[in-house]
């Protein structure tokens, strides 16, 4: 990993003398066909896919002593298509936290041989979904009683009840994480003797799972 982050540090400062600095001044003057140009797109795309691909087979092992060459060596065809798949994906994610999601599905398809259904609206989702967004499910179900219950209704306490939060809870809600449709609510909110606003939540199970995710990425330092 250090490697690559190195070979981008040293491409980008190329970069930035030979083509940024250059196009502010106006002096970079080029065809389309000027391959020393190209080159230096090429590189710095290159460098930018590799460190991508490096953090998703470093999430992909496991604290077990496993390696990320056993795992690939044991994908039978359908999970080589998937993992194949997964890295596409990956090249054109914003974040480490879209990244390592990925990895935790890609080990659930090989364990189980698919993705269940929440898994794989989440898979198919997750570009639409921001490490913001992740980070805001995060502080919204970590505010609630222990242990989370799924398929319980749970009222959004007024220090977390923000436009940003709530921006996130409609990402959530669209892929089938939560729901916070009032045909859900009529049955006892767990927590309101609180100091809870107007949104109620509405948790299926794979919203604590997606949780539990996000808080071992965070443990692993990221």
């Amino acid at each position: 990993m250090k490697k690559i982050i190195d070979c981008i540090d040293e491409n980008g400062n190329d970069f930035f003398d030979n083509i940024i600095v250059p196009i502010a001044k106006g002096t970079l003057q080029y065809t389309v066909n000027d391959t020393k140009v190209v080159q230096y797109f090429l590189t710095m795309k290159t460098a930018f896919m590799e460190n991508k691909i490096s953090q998703f087979l470093k999430y992909i092992e496991d604290k077990n002593g496993n390696s990320i060459l056993d795992f690939v060596k044991s994908l039978n065809h359908n999970e080589k298509v998937f993992f194949i798949k997964t890295v596409n994906k990956i090249i054109d994610m914003d974040d480490s936290l879209q990244i390592y999601i990925l990895s935790q599905l890609t080990k659930s398809f090989k364990k189980n041989g698919e993705l269940n259904y929440w898994e794989k609206s989440l898979y198919y989702n997750i570009n639409q979904i921001t490490e913001d967004d992740f980070l805001n499910l995060c502080d919204i179900l970590e505010s609630l009683e222990k242990p989370i219950q799924a398929k319980q209704n749970y009222g959004l306490l007024n220090t977390l009840n923000t436009d940003e939060r709530n921006l996130s809870i409609k990402k959530f809600v669209n892929i089938g994480m939560i729901n916070n449709s009032r045909a859900q609510f009529q049955e006892k909110i767990i927590n309101s003797e609180e100091d809870i606003s107007s949104v109620i939540l509405y948790l299926y199970p794979f919203a604590i799972e997606l949780y539990e995710m996000i808080e071992k990425y965070q443990e692993i330092g990221n």
